[in-house]
C-alpha cells in the first residue's frame, strides 16, 4: 500500500517511522508547510517532498495520514476523499467485503481480475486514478447486473408484477425508476446498501409496473409487498452518504 503523509513534525515523523516498519506499506509523498522539514522526512524513505497540496495528491498513493496541526485537517481531509482510490470495497448487499490491490505494469490500459479470497487486482497505468475509478465502476455494473437481475426476477415472479427489460445504470440521483414501457433500471450503488432497503428498491421499482405515479393506490400495492415500506423509504433517502465517491466521480 502506497502512503502519504501530511505533517513532517514529530507526529507526521512517528507515523512515517511507522509505515517504514511495515512490510506492506510504502511512503510515497510527505507534504509539510516548511520545505526543509518536507525534504528530510521525505529522504528517509525516498518518497516525494512537497509544500503544496495539489502536487501532493499528484502522487499515486492508496492512503494519507493526516499529522498536520489540526486547523488545517479539513481541507487535506476532503481532499483525499475527493482523490482517493479505495483499497477495501464493502458490498452489504450481497454480503461481500472485495480487497483492492494495485500494480503497475507496462499494459496501456487499466484491467481489473478478480482473484482468490476477495481480492481485486488492477495492473498497468494504475497512476492514472480516473482511469482506475472508470475500471472499478465498469466491474461494480457488471456485478450489480449478475446479482439484481435474478433478484429482480424472483421478487417478479412471487408478486405477479411483470417488468419487460433490466438496465444497471449510473444515476447519481436515483436509486432506480421505470419506463412506461416497463423497463426498469437500477443503479449499481444499490449494491452499497443494507439488503432490506434494496429489496424494498426492487419491491417500489416493480410496483411502478402498475402504477406509474406515487398516488395512493400505488403506495397501498407497496404496503401489501412490504409492510415496512414508509420506514425503509426514508432510510433510503439518507443511504446516499453509504455510497463512496469513487462511484460516482465522473
Amino acid at each position: 500500500m502506497r502512503i502519504g503523509v501530511i505533517g513532517a513534525g514529530k507526529i507526521g515523523g512517528l507515523r512515517a517511522r511507522s509505515i517504514l516498519g511495515h512490510p506492506d506499506t510504502q511512503l510515497v509523498a510527505v507534504l509539510d508547510t516548511l520545505s526543509d522539514a518536507a525534504a528530510r522526512l521525505a529522504a528517509t524513505a525516498g518518497a516525494r517532498p512537497t509544500t503544496d497540496l495539489t502536487q501532493f495528491f499528484d502522487t499515486p498513493m492508496d492512503a494519507v495520514v493526516v499529522s498536520s496541526p489540526v486547523p488545517a485537517h479539513e481541507e487535506a481531509c476532503l481532499r483525499a476523499f475527493d482523490r482517493g482510490l479505495p483499497v477495501e470495497i464493502p458490498l452489504p448487499a450481497i454480503g461481500q467485503v472485495w480487497r483492492v490491490c494495485y500494480r503497475r505494469t507496462p499494459d496501456r490500459s487499466v484491467r481489473l481480475r478478480e482473484l482468490a479470497d476477495g481480492v481485486l487486482e488492477l495492473t498497468g497505468p494504475v497512476h492514472d486514478e480516473d482511469a482506475c475509478r472508470a475500471r472499478l465502476r465498469q466491474w461494480l455494473a457488471a456485478t450489480a447486473r449478475r446479482v439484481l437481475a435474478p433478484w429482480l426476477e424472483r421478487i417478479s415472479e412471487r408478486t405477479g408484477l411483470a417488468y419487460k427489460s433490466l438496465q444497471i445504470r449510473g444515476q447519481r440521483t436515483r436509486w432506480g425508476s421505470c419506463s412506461t414501457q416497463r423497463t426498469i433500471s437500477l443503479n449499481y450503488s444499490l449494491l452499497f446498501l443494507e439488503r432490506a432497503l434494496v429489496r424494498y428498491l426492487l419491491i417500489h421499482e416493480l410496483c411502478h409496473t402498475r402504477h406509474m405515479n406515487h398516488g395512493t393506490r400505488f403506495w397501498a400495492l407497496v404496503q401489501s409487498v412490504e409492510p415496512q415500506a414508509q420506514t425503509l423509504d426514508g432510510e433510503l433517502g439518507d443511504a446516499w452518504r453509504d455510497v463512496p465517491a469513487w462511484a460516482t466521480w465522473y
